[in-house]
């Protein structure tokens, strides 16, 4: 969920199923750090860490926080530290929240679920367990190349 304020930036409501134990996609790890970076203009901004959260028992977590942009891309990464001053982990959710009218709105884009592999790693379901989307077939292989000469 994502509010608009007066000022022009965003309250946004971040909440997440099927994360597991951080440590189990990387043993360093002991957080989600969640980040905002600003879009438009020239796509180079730098991220914010606007928190961290660590899920419960039922694999849920939960995290509100403000940021002075309309619009943000959110991304959650796995850190070693909730501290982190800047991305270093890999990225296990992903989102912008754009277009946010009114006192309470849903972002136009949600944050995406993670993927089946982060979230099988960290202990959690995938998400068409829940209900959520099944992953995409792999891609076909492609087709093999002309056959090699015969040998002389």
């Amino acid at each position: 969920m994502a509010s608009a304020r007066d000022d022009g930036g965003v309250d946004i409501d971040l909440s997440t199923a099927h994360m597991g134990d951080p440590g189990k996609l990387s043993p360093e790890a002991t957080a989600y750090v969640v980040w905002v970076r600003p879009l438009g203009g020239d796509g180079v901004g730098a991220a914010e860490n606007v928190g961290a959260f660590k899920p419960n028992p039922e694999l849920k977590g939960h995290l509100t926080f403000k940021t002075k942009h309309p619009e943000v891309e959110v991304f959650v990464t796995i850190e070693p530290s909730g501290d982190a001053t800047q991305p270093t982990g890999r990225v296990v959710l992903r989102g912008e929240v754009t277009a946010v009218k009114g006192a309470s709105a849903s972002p136009a884009a949600a944050v995406a679920a993670p993927s089946p592999t982060a979230a099988e790693a960290a202990g959690g379901a995938p998400p068409e367990a829940a209900g959520g989307a099944a992953p995409a077939a792999p891609a076909p292989e492609p087709a093999p190349s002309s056959p090699a000469p015969p040998a002389q």
